[in-house]
């Protein structure tokens, strides 16, 4: 639950569905969209894999709060935001920037699939 607004970020775990987004994309803004994989925001369905992204931005909001991922792209249009995300170009940096620890940065990095290779073992690794 977000503090500000009382929005829920991650809900119906390893439930996979189809996300349900507004028509018109170039009019609604993508900070209440944030927290669905970039997959699933192109219109691929919902998977497990998709609540590990969304723990690794939910972990990153509680770490590092005064920097929330995709804080300059928020105010974006969803339809921007859809066709130019990038968690690599845009997170990855910053991530480094903040000097986390190996548990972290692996954690973090893994969820946020920076390494598509890590999402088993990271997954695995919060599962535990």
């Amino acid at each position: 639950v977000e503090r500000t607004t009382g929005d829920v970020k991650l809900c119906h775990i390893c439930k996979p569905r189809n996300s349900a987004l507004p028509k018109d994309t170039s009019v609604v803004k993508a900070e209440p969209y944030i927290c669905l994989a970039p997959r699933v925001l192109r219109g691929r369905v919902y998977e497990p894999a998709d609540d590990i992204y969304a723990f690794g931005l939910l972990l990153w909001e509680l770490l590092y709060p005064q920097e929330p991922p995709y804080s300059e792209q928020r105010g974006w249009s969803l339809e921007t935001f859809i066709e130019r995300c990038s968690t690599t170009e845009m997170l990855q940096s910053d991530l480094i920037r903040f000097g986390p620890s190996e548990g972290v940065f692996k954690i973090l990095s893994g969820s946020l699939q920076f390494d598509r290779e890590n999402l088993i073992e990271t997954s695995a690794t919060i599962l535990w």
